[in-house]
């Protein structure tokens, strides 16, 4: 009995869970067209890995003959379903390279790469991409290693400086006080500091004759000193002008139920 039941778990698996497969995480190139040579896959294998080291942003590329009609799917599952993602919000963009008839590609983000490449810079990026001189998959991938790399090294899109992704992959906005708060708050402090000053110095009692406050040996008309005691700053948010550009990242949840952002096109 408990047989059947193992080839039955074993046929209900092979039936529902998406083609995809556990993999060696520490590769970055998976070229199941066979557009490469070991040449360039191994070379750009050590430029994703690089990637990967500087900003902490896993980066992987797959290749494919066959998933024209499933790109985003195939994409999203390949990457959750494998294990890819680096820190508690998986954070991590791959590139599905497919070329039948056509040649089509997909980017899907997740974690914070979702804050970094925004829908209008996937598209720069895939216009970068049709510019490539040899039109070859090697090229391209080179063309999309080095964008990725320059959207990395500048952080989040202008319009998501003040948001982060949290635990269940969803774009949340960091609290802003409003400036009423603010201002309360900094009287508060300011007050606080006065007191603390002020406490410090004990009264002195009255007395009918001026000698009596004065100290001669610390009296010195020589020198001038003055004391600084303290000081209060407020900050006062600015948001980031609209004319930055953007628009956001487009997000959905794959079949595993992360939360993806991506975008594609044809080369």
């Amino acid at each position: 009995m408990k047989k059947y039941l193992l080839y039955l778990f074993i046929i209900i698996s092979i039936l529902f869970i998406p083609n995809v497969y556990a993999l060696d995480t520490s590769f970055k190139i998976y070229d199941e067209g066979n557009f490469l040579t070991d040449y360039q896959e191994k070379e750009l294998s050590a430029k994703a890995n690089a990637f990967v080291e500087k900003y902490d942003i896993d980066l992987v590329v797959v290749t494919s003959r066959e998933h024209e009609h499933d790109m985003i799917q195939y994409a999203d599952d390949f990457f959750d379903y494998n294990g890819f993602g680096i820190g508690k919000s998986k954070n991590g963009i791959l590139l599905l390279y497919n070329e039948n008839v056509y040649k089509d590609v997909w980017i899907s983000t997740t974690g914070e790469a979702i804050l970094i490449y925004t829908d209008s810079r996937i598209d720069s990026i895939i216009d970068a991409m049709r510019k490539s001189s040899t039109k070859d998959c090697y090229s391209y991938v080179n063309v999309f290693i080095d964008e990725a790399n320059s959207y990395a090294e500048g952080g989040h899109a202008p319009e998501y400086e003040n948001f982060y992704i949290g635990e269940n992959g969803n774009i949340l906005r960091r609290r802003q006080y409003p400036y009423w708060q603010i201002g309360v708050l900094s009287v508060v402090i300011t007050a606080i500091v006065i007191w603390v000053l002020a406490s410090k110095h004990k009264m002195i009692r009255e007395d009918k004759f001026a000698r009596v406050y004065l100290d001669r040996k610390s009296i010195n008309y020589l020198n001038k000193e003055d004391r600084f005691l303290t000081s209060h700053t407020s900050r006062t948010y600015i948001p980031p002008s609209s004319s930055s550009g953007g628009g956001g990242s487009s997000t959905h949840h794959s079949s595993s139920g992360m939360s993806h952002g991506g975008g594609g096109g044809r080369l």
